[in-house]
């Protein structure tokens, strides 16, 4: 699976070269909260993403040891403590996994579908996750409950591994943070577009019988990224 390894290189050298690398972690089983826990407006301290800043949110993924040797995360300006007031946020997950053993297409996208779905699975006490999946928006509302509870986005971030790794398929899982005001957020943004739509089109190249490249909505995204084309043609000679 080489279709998001250039998009995780991309994504990699966007950074904010001043990165805090957190790989120890405490254990955050008090930390965690209902699924329906909700925090009032009057309550939220501030918002990541909020008051119509920038936010950018997604997932990558690759069987790539070097571009993920370990559980990491990685943060690139203030942490939850140290934030006064709402900012721009972006927060990509890069998931290293083994499906390069399955067998066909169709069991390496339901894999990746599974993995996909654990992040709507962590709630951090005082964390509200609101998500939009039309707008590919992610924003935060904190309480003062994290304050009080020391809540980091290294905890926050470990709660996000721990889920990934309930699927067997995952080997390890780098968790980025940015919250830096300098930080492109608009081309992360881009970037997890594509990495979205990437995804709509290994379904469709999957589910569509008729792969009819020339009129094909997805064509452009085939043509840009290495891996794409060779699991099409695999698909075309698994059919004939």
């Amino acid at each position: 699976m080489k279709v998001f390894d250039e998009l995780i290189q991309q994504t990699l050298s966007l950074l904010p070269q001043e990165q805090k690398s957190f790989t120890e972690f405490r254990d955050t089983a008090d930390l965690i909260g209902g699924k329906n826990e909700i925090i009032l407006g009057k309550e939220s301290l501030y918002e990541l993403g909020g008051s119509s800043l920038n936010c950018a949110v997604y997932n990558l993924y690759t069987i790539d040891e070097a571009l993920v040797s370990k559980d990491e995360v990685i943060l690139c300006g203030k942490d939850i403590g140290e934030i006064k007031e709402d900012c721009s946020f972006a927060k990509i997950a890069i998931i290293r996994t083994d499906i390069k053993e399955e067998q066909d297409e169709q069991s390496a996208y339901d894999i990746l579908e599974k993995i996909n779905l654990k992040k709507y699975d962590v709630f951090p006490k005082g964390y509200m996750v609101r998500t939009s999946v039309l707008s590919n928006r992610e924003q935060a509302r904190v309480s003062k409950v994290a304050l009080k509870n020391k809540l980091s986005f290294r905890d926050v971030g470990k709660m996000y591994i721990d889920q990934f790794h309930k699927n067997p398929h995952v080997k390890a899982v780098k968790i980025i943070f940015v919250t830096t005001e300098d930080a492109d957020y608009l081309e992360l943004d881009r970037l997890g577009m594509k990495a979205t739509n990437l995804f709509r089109a290994m379904n469709h190249a999957i589910y569509d019988l008729k792969m009819d490249c020339s009129h094909c909505e997805w064509k452009v995204l085939c043509d840009e990224f290495e891996g794409m084309k060779e699991m099409h043609q695999k698909i075309l000679n698994e059919k004939k």
